[in-house]
């Protein structure tokens, strides 16, 4: 007898077999035989990212930290349970990780960053969508410089000189290089 994932569901099952003779005497304690059919892949959820500054991380937001820490967890509905997380940084390869975790200054530069979690069953079932994440980091602070000064008689003036203008015109400008 053959039994194939067609004609059998996820979840355990029990086989027993029995055998008897030609005169009618029937084993009195079948064989048995206990398995569990796990191949549903479990999901995988970020529940949280929080930044150094205990500020919460979503999809497409920018910190100034360089640290951050996520907590995750898996689903192995009608399964046999998480064996293991595997976590990849900015598409590294995956590896063993555990809930929570976090990175700081030695692996997170300014930049944008992806971070993606896949949970692993106890019948080797990988989730094929594992959770990810996407933020940047930014932390150094912007520039600023005024650019120039005129009095109400649009005057020229310099740091340090006076007016005699109740009226002042400044022109100024920001540079954020390589900021978010």
């Amino acid at each position: 007898m053959q039994l194939t994932t067609a004609n059998i569901t996820d979840g355990t099952h029990v086989f027993k077999v029995l055998s008897e003779d030609g005169v009618g005497n029937i084993d009195p304690s079948p064989a048995s035989f206990n398995w569990t059919l796990d191949i549903v892949p479990p999901t995988t959820s970020i529940k949280s990212a929080i930044d150094g500054n205990k500020s919460t991380i979503t999809n497409g937001t920018s910190t100034n930290s360089k640290s951050v820490t996520f907590r995750f967890s898996g689903n192995d509905t009608k399964g046999v349970g998480i064996n293991h997380f595997e976590c990849s940084m900015d598409n590294s390869n995956f590896t063993i990780c555990t809930s929570p975790i976090e990175f700081n200054s030695v692996t997170l530069a300014d930049g944008n960053h992806t971070f993606r979690v896949l949970s692993v069953d106890n019948s080797t079932n990988k989730d094929p969508s594992p959770a990810s994440l996407t933020w940047t980091v930014d932390s150094v602070p912007p520039e600023t410089a005024i650019l120039s000064v005129s009095d109400g008689n649009e005057t020229r003036i310099n740091a340090g000189e006076n007016t005699s203008s109740n009226h002042a015109t400044v022109t100024f400008a920001g540079n954020d290089t390589g900021g978010a």
